[in-house]
């Protein structure tokens, strides 16, 4: 009976959701002369899995943030896979930005060493793969100056031909943050919220308005999406260079979801944890995870997760990274129908982006929202989020102040006339547990 519920759902899934097209129809939706964002973003469909981390040498390093500090002497490293391609020439540039991610005023020498204009010429073929694939990596160069960057890659020696857009930051000392996350302080959302309080101490740096000089920008789970922008202080003691962040007003709030979903597919001989079935063809790999529900009205259960992470593996033995294959993951999420609303899959796999790829659709006949996304072997978090006119966008995943979240505190210095957000202060923290 289990197979043939699992067999009804691929009808379905097929039925009803062009995602199941053979690999060979998926097309290079090349976006010629794109018009460069500087975020996070894949311009093609057939990039897939951009990573940005500190080079260090450890295989954990690349579940880490982009933000390195000015001295570290290895940099970042940019890792990217293209989907059914033979080698193609690539270039990479970098972008100086202020602190709102605008393009700065600094001409490139002044942020760097050399000429601003780096060949993308390391790269692999996987090995044994169902989806062939060429790996691509660039180890990014050091700058001179801290601050917001984003490093652009391009086809050829087209600028204008963008395959991707990666941000990353890079600190410097001035500024010490102190920070606790706390249940929020007003009454009616001490079941829901997280309130991030700081103080910063910038004895290292010379102001005469810090309530002007100082930026801040707090984040949650590496998020771009929900993340606060220019917090302002609510003490300063500018005789002793310290500022406090201590609002009363849900302006340093974040909504604290429950711990994330979670799947396994680090191996395809047999089905990995919340995955219902495996099935391989000679064209591609599926995995049929197990039926979601809405969890809002669920009683909390506090479990370990990754803080909607992901890390890619294999745990079939002597398997290197370049033999860790794609598969087609298929999302069921068992509900009613909500009108006038959409349904995404996000999670850091996907930049916590709201696309077409990563939107479900609803099938009448099942009474489920599904979706295909192509993944990578690995381990992953991820969670359903809600779009629409007065829609809570956590309707299927509720909240609760015990639940675990990583907080990152980010605080930029600019004084009168400079063209500059230096990044002078980063701290992070995980909540694991309510404080009063």
């Amino acid at each position: 009976m289990k197979h043939l519920n699992y067999f009804l759902l691929l009808v379905i899934f097929c039925l009803f959701f062009t995602g199941c097209l053979p690999l060979e129809q998926v097309a290079n939706t090349s976006t010629s002369d794109a018009v460069l964002e500087l975020s996070d973003r894949s311009y093609e469909d057939n990039i897939r899995l951009v990573r940005l981390f500190p080079n260090s040498g450890k295989t954990e390093d690349t579940m880490q943030p982009p933000i390195v500090h000015i001295s570290q002497p290895s940099a970042l490293t940019l890792k990217f896979d293209e989907i059914l391609s033979d080698f193609q020439q690539y270039n990479a540039y970098i972008v100086h930005c202020n602190f709102n991610w605008e393009r700065s005023a600094l001409t490139d020498m002044e942020f760097l060493n050399e000429y601003n204009s780096y060949p993308v010429n390391n790269y692999q073929y996987s090995q044994s793969t169902i989806v062939p694939y060429t790996q691509y990596s660039l180890e990014l160069p050091r700058v001179k100056k801290s601050g917001n960057y984003v490093v652009v890659v391009y086809r050829g020696t087209n600028k204008s031909d963008i395959i991707l857009s990666r941000r990353f930051m890079v600190f410097e000392g001035g500024a010490d943050i102190q920070m606790e996350v706390r249940i929020s302080s007003s009454v009616a959302e001490r079941e829901e919220n997280h309130q991030v309080e700081f103080s910063v101490n910038y004895g290292g740096l010379t102001s005469t308005n810090a309530y002007n000089d100082f930026k801040v920008m707090v984040r949650q789970n590496r998020r771009w999406d929900n993340a606060i922008l220019n917090l302002k202080p609510t003490l300063v003691r500018e005789d002793q260079s310290y500022m406090e962040y201590r609002n009363f007003t849900l302006q340093n709030n974040f909504k604290s979801t429950r711990e994330f979903r979670f799947f396994d597919i680090r191996s395809l001989s047999y089905n990995g944890r919340n995955v219902g079935k495996i099935e391989k063809s000679q064209n591609e790999i599926r995995a049929l995870l197990l039926k979601d529900a809405s969890r809002f009205s669920e009683p909390y259960s506090r479990m370990q997760d990754l803080d909607g992470n992901f890390f890619i593996g294999s745990t079939e033995p002597n398997t290197s990274d370049l033999q860790t294959d794609y598969v087609k993951v298929m999302f069921f999420l068992e509900t009613e129908k909500v009108e006038a609303t959409e349904v995404y899959v996000i999670g850091g796999f996907n930049d916590w982006q709201k696309t077409p790829q990563n939107r479900l659709v609803y099938d009448d006949l099942s009474g489920m929202y599904t979706a295909s996304l192509l993944l990578k072997q690995g381990f992953y978090n991820y969670m359903y989020w809600a779009k629409g006119n007065d829609i809570d966008p956590y309707m299927f995943e509720g909240y609760n102040f015990q639940a675990e979240n990583e907080y990152e505190v980010f605080v930029y210095f600019k004084t009168p006339g400079s063209f500059v957000d230096r990044l002078v202060g980063y701290q992070s923290i995980i909540h694991n547990g309510p404080k009063n």
